[in-house]
């Protein structure tokens, strides 16, 4: 009697499984609903550049956007506006990645503005729905930021260690005197 009932129970949740997967759509079925909107309704973006935010461009650096979706390569240079104007390339390392390669290093310790009109299209149609933009700046000189002990201290031992710091990494020079000195050595 135990074994009929296990069966019978069994039966059933078979035969419920069977008639619950029928009433489900299909996940590639027109009526499956989806959290993704057309991709006519999604507004096109820019999702990362370079420089980034914060980040200065070496003199010798290109600009790089990547959009969200292929873009119609024409459009978007005409679209594009790099203040102060430096004369420069376009070049499309993808359908989705746009890089301007100046034609000269950019000036030093300069702050500059990229903007993308919305008249920027994608390879579909779709277009931007507002200008993009950002600015950045260029590498600056080096700079002492501070000094250890500070300038007019007094009492200060003369076996005191000095510390410079510098507004960006420098190299020291004792490292570079270590690999000249076996130069002059074999001189």
């Amino acid at each position: 009697m135990l074994t009929r009932l296990i069966r019978t129970g069994l039966s059933v949740t078979i035969l419920c499984a069977i008639v619950l997967s029928a009433c489900m759509p299909a996940p590639s079925s027109p009526t499956a609903t989806s959290n993704t909107p057309p991709s006519d309704e999604v507004p096109t973006a820019v999702i990362q550049r370079t420089p980034e935010r914060g980040e200065e461009l070496p003199t010798d650096g290109s600009i790089e956007l990547i959009f969200d979706r292929a873009m119609a390569q024409e459009s978007v240079e005409a679209a594009f506006r790099l203040n102060p104007t430096v004369a420069g390339s376009f070049e499309w390392p993808n359908a989705r990645t746009i890089r301007f390669v100046p034609k000269q290093e950019l000036k030093r310790d300069t702050s500059f503005e990229v903007t993308v009109d919305a008249s920027a299209m994608t390879a579909d149609g779709g277009s931007l729905t507002t200008d993009y933009g950002f600015q950045f700046r260029t590498v600056g000189y080096l700079q002492v930021t501070q000094v250890i002990p500070a300038p007019n201290t007094e009492d200060v031992e003369s076996a005191s260690t000095i510390t410079v710091i510098f507004n960006r990494p420098v190299v020291p020079l004792h490292a570079i005197a270590i690999l000249i000195q076996p130069i002059f050595h074999s001189l």
